[in-house]
């Protein structure tokens, strides 16, 4: 009879282990084949980016919307505590060295805290803004770290980018878009989507 039961409990414990094992493929699998564009957000699509009056993270310089770009460029909403913005910021030095200009939004985080990570890993960034309090994120519509917007030369944010930005996401959605701004291109509206 003990033999029966212990058999029994054997027998449910396998099938436990191997549902959960089911499960955890499942899960990775949809997680792999999950589209870049569900990344996409768009409540500031084809909206100026706001008014902003801040200091800069390192050297505390005043930044208006005068200071920012007026060419196409990328805005990164970021923090040192964020791990997603760790694993996105080889890419971003990346992406600057080839040219692309980057605008960092340091977003409720301390900002000695920020300064460390930056200069311990680089900053892939033309200036860093401080945005300690989530003022500008606000603004922004921002739901999480990182975000990322892509801005036209007359400072109109074109596409926003909620989460990790990886290598597909910038060959798939944010380079063609930055391309076709760069270009003037009247594919700009698709090439953003």
């Amino acid at each position: 009879m003990k033999t029966l039961i212990k058999k029994t409990w054997v027998k449910i414990l396998l099938i436990i282990i191997m549902l959960a094992l089911l499960v955890t493929v499942t899960v990775i699998v949809t997680k792999k084949d999950t589209p870049v564009k569900k990344q996409t957000d768009d409540a500031m699509i084809n909206k100026a980016i706001p008014p902003m009056n801040a200091k800069t993270l390192f050297d505390e310089k005043n930044i208006t919307n005068a200071d920012l770009p007026q060419e196409p460029y990328l805005v990164n909403i970021w923090a040192s505590w964020c791990f997603s913005c760790s694993q996105e910021h080889e890419l971003l030095l990346q992406l600057q060295q080839q040219g692309t200009k980057i605008v960092g939004i340091t977003y409720k985080d301390d900002a000695t805290k920020a300064k460390e990570y930056l200069e311990r890993e680089g900053s892939p960034y033309l200036f860093n803004i401080q945005d300690s309090e989530g003022l500008i994120g606000r603004s922004l519509a921002v739901k999480g770290t990182p975000t990322t917007y892509t801005v036209d030369s007359q400072g109109v944010i074109r596409q926003q980018i909620t989460g990790l930005i990886t290598d597909s996401v910038w060959q798939e959605r944010i380079k063609p878009c930055l391309s076709a701004l760069k270009n003037n291109s009247q594919k700009q509206a698709k090439a953003c989507q």
